[in-house]
């Protein structure tokens, strides 16, 4: 019914919003860490009670983020280990992103901006443009001026897997 195409186009666009809310990845601000960390804690924002308590132990980190369920990823068979590279996470429902790994988290993104001299245009967005979105947009900006400036000066001593050093 062309009458009604508004309110289908808009429920489309909400319902569109809602599952892509759903499936990106988590940040964490760390004035929500240290609420969390004080207990008795609620889970935090849709995540269970275990999940929550190992994100704020820092049992749940991994590379860039903490992760939910590691045996649980939308990239592998359930009870299997994740088999997405790190990359993944910036893409991934799993993770929660905190500042305890910010500075692995910058170090990728330099390693993505300096991979901009390496690869076309075209290429260098398949291969980073996901993952450099989400750290610029999402990630940086729940962060503090202060975690980010401390993050930034030992990006260059953070561990980076192999597959990012040259």
């Amino acid at each position: 019914i062309p009458s009604l195409r508004h309110l289908h186009e808009a429920t489309v666009e909400q319902a569109l919003g809602d599952a892509l809310a759903v499936a990106r990845p988590r940040v964490l601000p760390t004035a929500e860490l240290a609420r969390l960390a004080a207990g008795p804690a609620e889970p935090a924002n849709g995540l269970g009670q275990d999940a929550t308590a190992r994100i704020v132990s820092g049992e749940a980190d991994v590379f860039v983020a903490s992760c939910t369920d590691i045996t649980h990823s939308p990239f592998g068979a359930p009870g299997q280990v994740c088999p997405s590279p790190f990359s993944g996470c910036f893409s991934c429902p799993n993770a929660v992103f905190t500042a305890r790994r910010l500075p692995a988290v910058i170090a990728y993104q330099h390693h993505c901006e300096a991979e901009t001299k390496r690869w076309p245009a075209t290429e260098w967005q398949r291969r980073y443009g996901e993952a450099y979105r989400v750290i610029v947009d999402e990630i940086l900006p729940v962060m503090t001026d202060e975690e980010v400036a401390s993050a930034t000066a030992e990006a260059g001593t953070a561990f980076v897997p192999a597959e990012v050093r040259r």
